[in-house]
């Protein structure tokens, strides 16, 4: 079992893709997006994605603890009404296995229901050494909860820099925030280092009790470091095959290599693009909340616009602290 725990915007989509490329893999895309679209667990509470609310919601935790083990363990037609696998696939977030699911559903057409096809996929899933999950609502102390739970389960945290996933939720159009209010961004900001602050505490202690099943991975050092997303596979036990390294280098080649250079960040590498196109008032506004965070994550402080705008001052001033 392999549990994906970040946040939107953080470069998961790709991680996830890899992860669940796998030809022995089973692959589930976001268990929780439809009944917590911009909500998140946070232990007993149920919090807003993108402002500082919470409220205590046990039942809400226990329930999704309890659909996410559920899912790990194949049974997916139960919680028929939680997931659109139709949307998903549409979308490509998928792993190859969901093929089956696409082919059965044409199959049918309209004489059968996504129930039927769902059986199918969780024969497959039965088949398959593992299972992977990506989630972006979870905190990491309830993915504790699962390693407790499962011996056989290994945790990757996604963390990125604060800075880069604001400007990501700014300039992506379906999530809710507005350029022009800068108390929304003030919330979001807010709301996400708090979140990250938190599973790093999380991390440190979690990962006293379970050393060789859970790993912090910072976005930008597979960004920079890129062959580094073939360890991820070692780390899990998995056995690389030659399907494997042509998914990944082609991956590579798509979403980093062509991209470490690009029109609308002419300066700096894509993953550090928001020196280039985030106003540096919103800069100062997460730097505000999160210095702290942004310190531990190893990344530079910038006092002025100037800073911000100079290729010739490293976002990273010595190195990062989570390097695989």
């Amino acid at each position: 079992m392999v549990m994906i725990n970040t946040y939107m915007r953080s470069g998961s989509t790709i991680l996830g893709s890899l992860l669940g490329h796998h030809d022995d893999a089973f692959y589930f895309y976001e268990p929780l997006q439809r009944t917590h679209t911009f909500n998140y667990i946070n232990g007993s509470k149920f919090c807003d994605y993108t402002r500082p609310f919470c409220y205590n919601s046990p039942s809400v935790m226990n329930a999704s603890l309890e659909y996410v083990s559920d899912i790990f363990n194949c049974k997916l037609v139960p919680h028929i009404n939680k997931y659109n696998p139709v949307i998903h696939f549409q979308g490509g977030h998928l792993g190859p296995k969901w093929t089956a699911f696409s082919t059965c559903m044409q199959q049918i057409r309209h004489n059968a229901r996504v129930s039927e096809c769902l059986v199918v996929m969780e024969n497959i899933c039965l088949n398959t050494s593992y299972h992977v999950i990506k989630t972006l609502r979870f905190s990491l102390w309830d993915a504790g909860h699962l390693l407790e739970k499962y011996p056989n389960m290994f945790v990757f945290q996604l963390i990125r820099d604060p800075r880069a996933i604001i400007k990501s939720h700014l300039y992506t159009g379906w999530f809710p925030l507005d350029m022009n209010n800068v108390d929304s961004i003030r919330s979001d900001v807010i709301t996400q280092c708090g979140r990250i602050r938190d599973d790093l505490k999380a991390w440190k202690e979690l990962v006293k009790r379970f050393p060789r099943r859970l790993r912090l991975v910072q976005y930008e050092d597979l960004a920079m470091n890129v062959w580094k997303i073939k360890t991820l596979y070692t780390l899990i036990g998995v056995k690389n095959s030659i399907d494997i390294d042509n998914f990944v280098n082609e991956t590579i080649n798509r979403r980093f290599d062509s991209s470490r250079i690009t029109s609308q960040s002419p300066m700096f590498p894509r993953y550090f693009g928001y020196r280039d196109s985030l106003p540096f008032k919103i800069v100062q506004i997460v730097q505000d909340h999160c210095e702290d965070v942004i310190r531990q994550l190893g990344f530079e402080i910038f006092q002025s616009e100037e800073d911000l705008r100079n290729p010739n001052i490293s976002s990273i001033p010595y190195r990062l602290p989570f390097e695989l």
